[in-house]
């Protein structure tokens, strides 16, 4: 799951959980109105992104705008363009002192930083690393060769 997507999914389940308390509004009464279970309403109250579809069931029935569900006032669109301003004049400042090697150096240590998990992750699943399959492989082969009868 993307980063953002899990900062709207929260900003949404607190900006709804803030809604259904100032409208006095219960957790089953939304779930009965989007047609879900009270269990998916505590979800999204919780973090996850309900559907486009749910989302705009919840926007009407709650009688509020997509920005404001998704937090996006006058006041925090400002705050993040300007911190969005300055943080590309940090990052810009950073290019002009710094040598390109060390983003390309950091490229590659997140690189092998992956590689590394999903080398974990393998051995994890008992796959181990691409040579150690193929030792399995050839060890079958040799097992599946048919014995000569001595007679």
């Amino acid at each position: 799951m993307s980063t953002r997507k899990q900062i709207y999914g929260l900003i949404f389940g607190q900006t709804i959980k803030d809604e259904l308390s100032r409208q006095h509004v219960t957790n089953l009464r939304l779930a009965e109105h989007c047609r879900v279970t009270p269990t998916a309403v505590s979800t999204w109250l919780k973090g996850t992104l309900p559907s486009l579809e749910n989302v705009l069931q919840v926007v009407d029935f709650l009688d509020v705008s997509l920005d404001r569900v998704f937090g996006r006032t006058p006041g925090t669109v400002d705050a993040l363009r300007k911190v969005r301003r300055e943080t590309a004049a940090v990052l810009d400042a950073i290019d002009c002192v710094l040598p390109e090697q060390s983003i390309v150096e950091g490229a590659r240590r997140e690189i092998e930083e992956s590689t590394a998990r999903e080398g974990t992750r393998a051995e994890k699943r008992g796959q181990g690393t691409s040579e150690d399959r193929a030792k399995r492989r050839k060890r079958k082969k040799s097992a599946k060769k048919p014995k000569t009868k001595r007679g």
